[in-house]
């Protein structure tokens, strides 16, 4: 019995004293919200400590933008929509590296899935109809035309974060990213016209626990 004890005051002191690895929740913004009705990102983190000042950062990204539209000022429709979900890395340098607060800056890649939309005000048909009144009138129509694009983007993206520690192993997070897209301007065969994929800059905060 004594035996089993004393593995297992062993066993939590190793877990107390590592503090190795921490759990990272960041929602936040893009600065496209400055001008557009949504701009938002979420991210999920897992992070491991390689050495004194480095370590590596993995974890989920998802974006999501809306731009709306208005003609009269009173209705509304939405001409662009962005969404996409990443896979990241990312090698972090630990520049301030204190018990409360660290600096962390770095740099990382990823892959995901992304979905591009728009839509917008095609051709007026005038065509017969019949009012109320049952009576014969012409009539005009407006077509919308709408494009969808899924596209992988793979890209590169540069981390500046800060992080302050509380007693009890949680702690708050700000962070600022910018991913840059490769190949971010492509031509659309498709639809013959050009693709601007998204590279946005990220502002967000969030929580964390370290264990």
């Amino acid at each position: 019995m004594k035996k089993i004890l004393t593995a297992l005051f062993l066993i939590a002191s190793l877990l107390v004293k590592s503090q190795n690895n921490e759990i990272i929740t960041l929602p936040g913004i893009t600065t496209n919200q400055f001008y557009i009705d949504q701009a938002s990102v979420f991210q999920f983190k897992y992070e491991r400590k390689l050495g004194k000042s480095i370590s590596l950062q993995t974890g989920l990204r998802y974006h999501s933008e809306i731009e709306q539209n208005t003609y009269d000022g009173l209705s509304k429709w939405i001409q662009s929509a962005f969404n996409s979900y990443k896979l990241d890395a990312t090698f972090l340098i630990i520049p301030i590296n204190l018990e409360r607060f660290k600096l962390k800056t770095g740099i990382g890649f990823d892959i995901g899935l992304s979905n591009y939309y728009w839509s917008w005000k095609g051709v007026t048909i005038t065509e017969r109809d019949v009012n109320e009144q049952n009576e014969l009138i012409w009539r005009d129509f407006n077509y919308w035309q709408y494009n969808i694009d899924k596209i992988t983007d793979i890209g590169m993206h540069f981390v500046f974060q800060g992080n302050y520690y509380f007693k009890n192993d949680l702690f708050v997070v700000a962070q600022i990213l910018y991913n840059y897209v490769f190949d971010a301007e492509v031509a659309n065969t498709k639809y013959s016209w050009t693709l601007y994929r998204e590279s946005p800059i990220c502002l967000s905060a969030g929580l964390g626990y370290r264990f």
